[in-house]
């Protein structure tokens, strides 16, 4: 199924909207090691299936084994919880004919905290593994759901024995932007983050 849509920006007029991810600037990944980005208000955006959203896309490096690509957002603010905000990632990766293999979802996501050398500092992970034997995934595009952007930091909660239930349907402090991370390493590799991109 294709990239769906036209696109638009419903947010700063000096987002650049791409209509067709055969357009996409498209960064090239290394084999192993890390590219730190960040998605911000000039990021070009698309219309995914998910809704409008900024995003970066990248070129899947040319491989014979099978590897993973971490895909870390990093937690803005993350000294003060109450106004900590996080872009919260979906991965979707295309073939050489830009076609959707696959896309991931919020169940995939986990959180990382600043132990165990997973990370320096709180973030939320991705992890997809690609086999370059048996598919034809060439590409990969980092966005976000425009539906948390709309929702409110903090349901209303009228009947506090619903509040688990309330807050299960928001994620907390969904930003447009952020700062990440990828990371390429080997299938049978430990995660953990190569660098502490600076604020």
């Amino acid at each position: 199924m294709l990239l769906m849509g036209v696109a638009v920006s419903h947010s700063a007029p000096t987002a650049v909207a791409i209509s067709d991810p055969a357009l996409f600037n498209y960064q090239e990944l290394p084999r192993e090691g890390s590219v730190d980005f960040v998605i911000a208000q000039k990021s070009p955006s698309f219309e995914f299936h998910s809704g409008p959203s900024r995003y970066q896309a990248f070129k899947l490096p040319t491989a014979s084994d099978r590897y993973l690509i971490d895909v870390i957002s990093f937690l803005d603010d993350p000294d003060t919880p109450e106004r900590a905000h996080v872009f919260y990632p979906i991965v979707a990766l295309l073939t050489e004919d830009f076609l959707v293999s696959r896309t991931t979802d919020f169940s995939s996501l986990r959180v990382d905290l600043p132990v165990f050398e997973y990370t320096t500092q709180p973030a939320y992970r991705i992890t997809v593994g690609i086999d370059p034997i048996i598919s034809h995934e060439c590409y990969l595009v980092v966005f976000t759901a425009n539906a948390l952007l709309e929702k409110p930091s903090m349901p209303q909660i009228d009947d506090p024995s619903k509040a688990a239930d309330s807050l299960r349907d928001v994620l907390l402090g969904a930003s447009a932007g952020g700062r990440l991370q990828i990371v390429t390493r080997p299938a049978d590799e430990s995660a953990k983050t190569n660098t502490d991109p600076g604020r």
